[in-house]
């Protein structure tokens, strides 16, 4: 997705790639040419050996200083920052090439992490696993003779023990499935058995062998004659576009509405938006310079050790960009969508197409406003136009949507949409009354965990230029008394958010935070702003002296505050894998820097705590949530004034086509 935009049609929809990058802007996604590019540069350096991996490797973002002082990145060099994993010696390099000049800029040892888990590990650790006689002996134990039928599914340690800690080894632990000739077997978990893998010298260092319980005997199958008989059909609606979309795009820039910003897909944060404006009459108005997921924990409640250490760090251990799924027109998105191909490298450094990764569809938004003045009769009604762009990542058992939707009076919300199938555990129950313990029944033999999934964004602000200030806003009542003789009063509340740290959820306040720039004013004198409305909350239930509470800090505040810095772009920090914590978020902000009228970063985290029922079995109905970022006195007016009614010739056509069910019907 870099340089010119090629668009053909396929299926419904269009899809779109990019020709080579010689007008590629400095934050577009690598192309196939330049991965191949930075590859060859890396293995020609004579710094690595011929068994290395990348982990990583993506579009290196020039320092944004730089690019600010840029006309839109013209005179800056296009480089590529590699992750490069040396499998044998156990070490992990950053290495950033030029590839203009096809030269290495830097090269440096990070001492004392992993990178994330490698997509070929997967393979790797099961068939590891079925070779280890530890492991066979506990699957005779369980009358599984035929390993042909099992499947191992590789996790991040998660929580290390001090012994694994000490030697330092690259780990995975493995957990076991019956597949059989199925093509699903999340439904069908050997409970009780974990195998621990060192990856480097693919060996099963220790086989956790504990409960066991009656495997399910009955498949879990999603596909359509597995779940026969069928609901009749609803009709078709059918969404066209005859004059084509209403947007923009040039190469990954996108203009619509008075919108206009830059995406792309990073192998491990995904979807990313940069250098988000809003022309204001003929004003281009700065409003984010990026904005994007920075990490995401998934935190099981279940104590058994089987289960404890399964905390996963989504972003920085698996990578939801290089994990995106093809999405398929007319089901994933609407017919009217247009698609947006992308390319990762796998970990040899093999250019890998994603078809379809990406999408960016018009849609309906209902009503935008509207009034009747009743003296009159006559109405005033605006129908609204939304902008998304998409994509969806598949981890494992689950599969995630996110959605950046922009919207006419300036507000831009983030939609995260939760599917897939809920992590099983086996059991010996088959029926549960909760008349004492209520356990996740899901089906006979099988519950469903507790579990808990925090999605952290960073989100950097630049209204109307770097220099912001951050504000937190309460609504509180007011005392009776002289200034409130009736009891009636409430008053809003401002307080300027002055150094680095975190702050919490009030809703008996209202609570809501926002960025404004004390030096513009709209045309009432007020600092123009956006502030940030949350959506669904939840509180972590880790405890505090978890130790996944070290290495998830940023979950003690649901906001954050910091002074930007080109280094600090992930909440758990760069290296999640096998971390011990203190690194990340709550180390940078406490470092209490102050904040008035700086280059102000907000780092925002919702939850969403899951509790899982019999209706979500065995397929999870999407479950949406997320947040909005809404203008508060950045405009003067409501700005989508201008937005132009239907033609009262349509309305009155469409009135004419209108079915009517008469009063006697009824």
């Amino acid at each position: 997705m870099a340089g010119t935009l090629k668009c053909s049609v396929v299926f419904i929809g269009l899809t779109c790639t990019a020709s080579l990058f010689a007008a590629a802007h400095p934050l577009d996604d690598l192309s196939k040419e330049e991965i191949i590019k930075a590859v060859q540069v890396i293995k020609a350096s004579g710094t690595f050996t011929a068994d290395i991996r990348f982990p990583i490797l993506l579009a290196h973002e020039p320092a944004k200083e730089k690019l600010l002082a840029s006309k839109d990145g013209e005179g800056l060099h296009r480089e590529a920052k590699a992750v490069v994993f040396e499998k044998i010696k156990n070490e992990v390099w950053e290495t950033i090439v030029d590839l203009t000049s096809g030269t290495i800029v830097s090269n440096r040892r990070i001492n004392n992490v992993q990178p994330p888990i490698l997509l070929e590990e997967y393979a790797r650790l099961n068939k590891v696993v079925h070779a280890d006689p530890q492991w066979q002996a506990a699957m005779k134990k369980r009358g599984l003779e035929n390993f042909d039928d099992l499947w191992v599914d590789g996790w991040a340690p998660g929580l290390l023990s001090p012994d694994e800690q000490k030697k330092g080894a690259r780990i995975m632990r493995g957990l076991t499935y019956f597949k059989g000739n199925r093509n699903n077997f999340y439904g069908r978990p050997i409970e009780g058995v974990v195998a621990t893998v060192d990856m480097n010298a693919d060996k099963v260092i220790e086989v956790l062998d504990l409960e066991m319980v009656p495997l399910p005997k009955t498949p879990v199958e999603l596909d359509e004659n597995s779940n026969k008989p069928l609901r009749d059909a609803p009709n078709a609606i059918v969404l066209t576009q005859p004059d084509g979309p209403t947007f923009k795009v040039t190469g990954q820039r996108i203009e619509w509405q008075n919108w206009s910003f830059r995406f792309n897909l990073q192998p491990m944060k995904g979807l990313t938006l940069y250098q988000v404006s809003y022309n204001d009459h003929g004003k281009v108005r700065p409003i984010l310079y990026k904005a994007c997921l920075s990490e995401m924990t998934v935190p099981y409640g279940d104590p058994a050790k089987t289960w404890s250490f399964r905390n996963a760090f989504d972003v920085g251990e698996y990578g939801v960009g290089r994990t995106a799924q093809p999405l398929q027109p007319l089901a994933d998105v609407p017919a009217n969508a247009v698609f947006f191909d992308s390319w990762y490298a796998d970990d040899f450094g093999v250019p890998v197409q994603i078809p379809r990764a990406v999408a960016l569809y018009e849609r309906d938004g209902g009503v935008l406003w509207k009034h009747l003045d009743q003296n009159t009769g006559v109405a005033e009604t605006r129908r609204a136009r939304d902008l998304v762009l998409t994509f969806t990542s598949t981890i494992g058992n689950y599969d995630y949507s996110l959605n950046w939707v922009f919207h006419q009076e300036g507000s831009i919300d983030l939609e995260a949409n939760l599917t897939g199938m809920l992590l099983a555990k086996g059991t010996d129950i088959t029926r549960n009354p909760c008349t004492k313990e209520c356990k996740r029944l899901a089906e006979p033999l099988i519950i469903t965990p507790n579990h808990q999934h925090f999605f952290c964004f960073r989100l950097d602000f630049d209204i109307d230029g770097s220099q912001n200030t951050a504000a937190e806003m309460d609504v509180k009542a007011v005392e009776p008394g002289k200034d409130n003789p009736d009891a009636n009063a409430f008053e809003f509340i401002n307080t300027l958010v002055k150094t680095e740290g975190g702050r919490d959820h009030l809703p008996e306040f209202a609570r809501h935070w926002k960025i404004m720039n004390p030096s513009v004013t709209n045309a009432l004198g007020h600092p123009t702003g956006y502030m940030l409305v949350p959506g669904e909350v939840s509180v972590p239930y880790l405890h505090e002296s978890s130790p996944i509470r070290a290495r998830a800090g940023y979950l003690d505040h649901p906001v954050w505050f910091t002074r930007y810095d080109d280094e600090q772009q992930s909440a758990a920090g760069e290296y999640p894998n096998q971390s011990a914590g203190h690194d990340g978020l709550r180390e940078w902000a406490n470092q209490k820097k102050p904040l008035e009228n700086q280059d102000v970063v907000m780092w925002y985290t919702f939850g969403v705590t899951h509790i899982p029922r019999p209706e979500e079995w065995p397929i999870m109905s999407t479950h949406r949530t997320g947040f909005k970022l809404m203008p508060l006195n950045f405009f003067s007016r409501n700005p989508s004034m201008d937005v132009p009614a239907i033609s009262k010739e349509k309305v009155e056509d469409a009135i004419k086509n209108t079915k009517v069910y008469p009063s006697e019907t009824r």
